[in-house]
This record gives structure tokens, sequence and C-alpha cells, in this order.
């Protein structure tokens, strides 16, 4: 890694500076949200290799989507109005969720068009998008037709409870690494179209270990290659077996982590 990325860190005070190598070599614990599963193999032999840090750093990513909140009234409906909802044969439920920090008011108009193509293409399937409006979008959302198989909800959905429901049978996300552990713990193939921050990486990393097919936004060819990457994770067979195993090893990993984590812990607090 470049010496650039060790660079000082400040203090809580921001005072006095510390060299980010002496207060990792200092920290007796480093907690780490994701799991070595999703990233590059590289970085991954690393760890596996170095027993120094096999001790010191615990993969705990996915400990907090283990629990999906019980089902409210209102989801009951929503999932029972996409049932009937498709042209064709209902198929399944198919969540949208671009997350929570890049709001989807930020969408061009000739962006959420393309979308709405592409979801209207899939006849058989009903897409749940959650989305937020701003008094502009409103009347986007007028002025351009929704298909019927799309259901656009506005602010906060039960996801992890939509996404544990048998009904579902893949999410589009941005590739967040809380969506995208949510996705490996209910083992709901994904299709990934990340922005910014740590989406690509987590995206492109991901995609490489089969976990997720990757789509980019900002391609000329979006629609194309978003109704191919859809195809893919509900229908090739080699795809999904080769998705279920990985995610059932890695289900099983995240399980123990929350054990780990708490041990942990009490071995911190008992040494106080």
């Amino acid at each position: 890694m470049p010496k650039k990325a060790f660079k000082i860190i400040y203090d809580k005070n921001k005072i006095e500076f510390k060299n980010f190598k002496d207060l990792i070599k200092k920290t007796k614990y480093i907690f780490c949200n994701t799991q070595l599963e999703l990233d590059f193999k590289e970085i991954e032999e690393i760890f596996l290799n170095e027993e120094n840090l096999k001790e010191k750093v615990k993969f705990i990513g996915g400990i907090i989507a283990t629990e999906p909140e019980p089902i409210k009234p209102e989801t009951v409906e929503l999932l029972e109005l996409a049932k009937i909802s498709t042209e064709e044969k209902f198929k399944g439920i198919i969540v949208v969720s671009f997350g929570t920090l890049i709001s989807t008011k930020n969408m061009s108009v000739d962006l959420f068009q393309k979308y709405l193509n592409v979801f209207g293409s899939f006849k058989n399937y009903s897409f749940i998008w959650k989305f937020d409006f701003d008094n502009e979008k409103e009347d986007i959302k007028k002025q351009i037709p929704v298909p019927k198989n799309v259901k656009i909800q506005e602010g906060y959905i039960q996801q992890t409870t939509i996404l544990n429901n048998e009904l579902t049978k893949a999410v589009i996300t941005h590739c967040g690494i809380n969506s995208l552990l949510e996705g490996v713990y209910f083992q709901i193939p994904m299709v990934c179209i990340p922005n910014n921050s740590d989406q690509p990486y987590n995206a492109y990393a991901a995609e490489l270990r089969g976990y997720v097919e990757e789509v980019d936004f900002r391609d000329e060819n979006l629609e194309e290659n978003l109704k191919k990457a859809l195809e893919k994770v509900l229908n090739d067979e080699d795809w999904k077996e080769n998705f279920e195993s990985n995610t059932n090893e890695l289900k099983g990993r995240m399980n123990k982590s929350k054990d780990e984590f708490i041990q942990a812990m009490k071995e911190m607090i008992g040494n106080q």
C-alpha cells in the first residue's frame, strides 16, 4: 500500500498527530464492517497469511442484518398489490433501492425514464422501488407513465423484511456495504449500480467473486446492460447455483461473526 495511504490522523481533540501504523500496533482489535470473501482475493490472501492480522482484525460485516423486523400491515398490503400488478403470470418481486446517503431526488429525468423502460419490460415481475421525491420529481412522476408493475414507494420501506420474503427474487442496489451484506445474508441475487464512495469498489470486488452483476449507469447502453444483468441473476442456473453456494458459506460466517464480536468485547471489558 502506498505510504500516502498511511498519512497521519488526528486524535479526537485534533491537537496531537498520530502515526497510523503506530496506532494499529497499539490496538487490540480492529473491527471491520465487511467480510473477506467480498473483497479482492489478493486482499483476502494478505489477511489469511499474516498471523498478527488474523488475530487483530475481526470481520463482522452482516451482524446487524441477521434479524428482519416483524412485517407491518402496510408491507403486507404492498406485497399483495405487487402480486397482482404484472401483465403476465407473476414470478416474483424485484426490490430497487439506491440507499439513503445519495438521494434519488438528484436523479435525472432521462435516467429515471431509462430505469422505468427496463423495469416495464419484465412483465412477469413486480418492482418495488424506494424513491424520494422533491416537488420537481413529483411533477416528473405525473408526466412520465410509470409501468403497472412498478410500485414506487416514497421514504422508508421494510427492506430487510421484504428481502427475507420468499416472493423476492432479486435486488437492484447501489452496493453500499450494508446493502451488499444484506443481499448476501438473505441470499437475494443482486444487480449493483454503484454511484460513489465505497460502492464502485464493493461492486467490482463482489462481481469478481461471483456475488453480484455490476452495471454502470453512465454507460450509453445502460438499458441493454441492465436487462442482461437482470436476466442473468434471475435465469442463469449456473450463476444462481454459484451464488447460492457462495452465500451459504458466507451466511454461516456472518452468524459466527456476531459471537466473535461479543466475545472480543467481553474480553476487552474484562481487561479494564
